[in-house]
């Protein structure tokens, strides 16, 4: 198997990418012509590191932050993500859900006897044994997956452990696209990882991602070469606001994140740019509030709102994500 050490998610993109264009081996899945390594395994040394700073590959961080709290909510509403990237809606059956969400499976996931939330199943686990070795959340379902359907999970399976008084995290997937899932993926289990170590007290591990088939698409090279070549940008050369927040405070912060997202998307009648910036100020762990600000000036730019009134959310923005807000400097087309 491949092992990738690596300190940093942001890291490791280029080195990846590296990887599959060196050493890949060409497949055509579908038909569509494709570098693969299967398997390979990344280990991150620090997952508090996880935000992808390429000037190649521009992220929409927006919908990196939506995506993990539309998992964190249990929801397979294609409406409620496909707002932060329209691709969504082409996968879903019957243009109200996604088959394959991750939330549902996560939070809610369907079984015989009803719904289980393998999340806090996981966390109820580790309480109670933090020596244990079965803290398990499964997402792929044969009653759900082995049917004709646009959109099937591409992650398997997710490992908890505690160790040294450190939560360490193992993902297992059977595809990752390195250029359009890896940047994501990664961003939304980390965190997860930290959000739980936060509620057990501990501290955090490293982050293993193991992929059955990690690829890149040959249609992807040129662009793939570019993120190779270009300057490494250190993202964490300067310390940001750690994501680990106090256990009794886990469940309120990702409510009130989830609460600014639903109001600036959703702007009725009692909208204003006060009430927004008093949600946002409200949250008390600066790294959530600057999420919160990063989903608030998402939404807010999609609107169509004044200058003014973006850039003053932006100064509540005050983690890595802070290091892209030249975007938000204009206002988006209309078309977008």
């Amino acid at each position: 198997m491949r092992v990738l050490n690596c300190k940093s998610i942001n890291e490791s993109y280029a080195k990846l990418i590296n990887i599959l264009i060196t050493e890949g081996t060409p497949v055509s899945p579908r038909g569509i012509a494709t570098r693969e390594v299967s398997p390979l395994t990344v280990v991150i040394d620090d997952p508090r590191q996880n935000v992808i700073a390429s000037p190649t590959r521009k992220l929409n961080y927006g919908f990196m932050n939506a995506e993990l709290f539309w998992i964190l909510t249990g929801s397979d509403s294609v409406d409620d993500i496909a707002w932060y990237n329209s691709t969504w809606a082409n996968f879903s059956d019957d243009g109200r859900t996604l088959n394959g969400a991750y939330g549902m499976r996560i939070r809610r996931h369907p079984c015989a006897h009803g719904e289980v939330d393998q999340l806090k199943a996981a966390e109820e686990q580790l309480r109670a044994d933090p020596l244990s070795r079965q803290a398990t959340i499964v997402l792929f379902n044969p009653e759900l997956d082995y049917k004709q359907t646009k959109d099937k999970p591409c992650t398997n399976l997710m490992r908890f452990k505690i160790r040294d008084d450190k939560l360490y995290m193992l993902v297992v997937m059977r595809s990752n696209d390195v250029m359009l899932g890896y940047p994501y993926d990664v961003y939304n289990f980390t965190c997860m990882q930290a959000l739980l170590a936060s509620k057990l007290g501990v501290g955090l591990g490293t982050y293993t991602h193991v992929v059955d088939s990690m690829h890149v698409y040959e249609r992807d090279l040129g662009w793939a070469q570019d993120i190779v070549n270009e300057e490494f940008v250190d993202l964490y050369a300067k310390p940001w606001p750690s994501f680990m927040t106090a256990a009794d405070q886990v469940d309120d912060v990702v409510q009130q994140v989830v609460n600014v997202a639903a109001t600036t998307r959703n702007l009725g009648a009692e909208y204003s740019v006060r009430k927004v910036l008093g949600m946002v100020d409200a949250i008390e762990h600066e790294y959530w509030r600057s999420s919160a600000a990063m989903l608030a000036l998402y939404n807010l730019r999609k609107h169509r709102l004044p200058q003014a009134v973006l850039d003053e959310v932006k100064t509540r923005i005050t983690s890595e994500f802070s290091a892209f807000l030249d975007k938000y400097n204009e206002l988006p087309p209309k078309t977008e």
